[in-house]
């Protein structure tokens, strides 16, 4: 979709729209914990050993690949819904609002059934993983738009985008947590890994586009950084936190 400059500015920052070409065994910790500590390579190391490596190898390409087709198809989707109401793009109408609500609902769908694919090899009952990133997704946003947005009005428009994707990060990975009943104290590191995954992809990408004019170049650096973060503690948080018993 090409930009015409026809809806409001904290609309536009919310997600990076502008990107489309209208055409197209157990783990056993290697050492036992002796105190507790905030530090997340302790964490990782101290609860994981092996088995988080064989995690990441395969949360990583899956949820990034899964992540990037939702932007691919998101871009397609929003241009039907916009066509269907049979309208042509005017200054007053772009087709942002269309393409928002597809990025939400796409991005989240293909994004969590790549977690829950892999988080279904160890765990058997994660029926509400999917719909619970997806609740995520449009809490965060409905949260950006109606309060965020107009609090942060002196901010560039580039910091929005990089806050609205936190925000969104952030409540996806609230719902997630809630719907596997993880503890407060895993709610709150997994909420904040999630947000800056989604953000620090976001910045990545819009980093990338400055040096690129394929914009799905961006997307792939996007979407490659919410699966590696994202996968570094997804097994000692989601998949096998040590102090916790998960009814498989």
């Amino acid at each position: 979709m090409q930009p015409t400059g026809g809806i409001r500015p904290d609309l536009q920052a919310f997600f990076w729209l502008r990107v489309f070409p209208t055409s197209q065994t157990l783990s056993t910790p290697a050492h036992p914990r002796v105190t507790q500590t905030v530090s997340w390579q302790n964490v990782i190391m101290s609860e994981t050993g092996k088995a988080s490596s064989r995690s990441i190898f395969l949360w990583f390409p899956i949820v990034s690949i899964s992540t990037y087709i939702g932007v691919l198809l998101s871009s397609s989707l929003g241009t039907i819904l916009f066509r269907l109401r049979r309208n042509s793009y005017t200054a007053s109408d772009d087709g942002d609002l269309e393409l928002i609500l597809s990025f939400i609902f796409l991005v989240s769908l293909f994004m969590g059934f790549g977690q829950w694919f892999v988080i279904n090899t160890r765990i058997k009952r994660v029926h509400y993983w999917i719909p619970a990133t997806i609740i995520g997704f449009l809490l965060g946003s409905i949260v950006y738009f109606f309060i965020f947005a107009n609090m942060l009005l002196f901010l560039d428009v580039y910091y929005h985008r990089v806050i609205s994707f936190m925000l969104v990060g952030m409540f996806a990975g609230i719902c997630q947590c809630v719907s596997m009943k993880k503890k407060p104290s895993i709610l709150i590191k997994w909420s904040l890994i999630t947000g800056v995954g989604l953000a620090f992809g976001h910045w990545l990408a819009l980093l990338v586009s400055n040096y690129t004019s394929n914009l799905f170049i961006s997307w792939m650096f996007f979407s490659t950084a919410i699966g590696l973060i994202t996968g570094i503690f997804a097994e000692p948080m989601i998949i096998r936190p040590k102090t916790e018993n998960i009814n498989q």
